[in-house]
């Protein structure tokens, strides 16, 4: 009968950190965006109102990537 022992499993702990970070980069990306679309369509003579249509309109098509 075999005995069967356990090997610890090593975790490389850099590329999750790197992976992590790039994560809450892309967030913060995307929330400063947000953010910001309203005044930029603003200074295209946009009403800041539109900005609720457009992101609507975009999360529709990127959706359908």
């Amino acid at each position: 009968m075999k005995s069967s022992a356990v090997t610890p499993t090593t975790t490389y702990w850099q590329p999750v950190l790197a992976m992590a970070l790039m994560q809450g980069a892309i967030i913060l990306c995307w929330i400063v965006y947000r953010l910001y679309i309203p005044d930029l369509l603003g200074q295209f003579g946009f009403p800041k109102s539109s900005a609720v249509i457009i992101l609507a309109i975009e999360g529709f098509f990127g959706g359908l990537d």
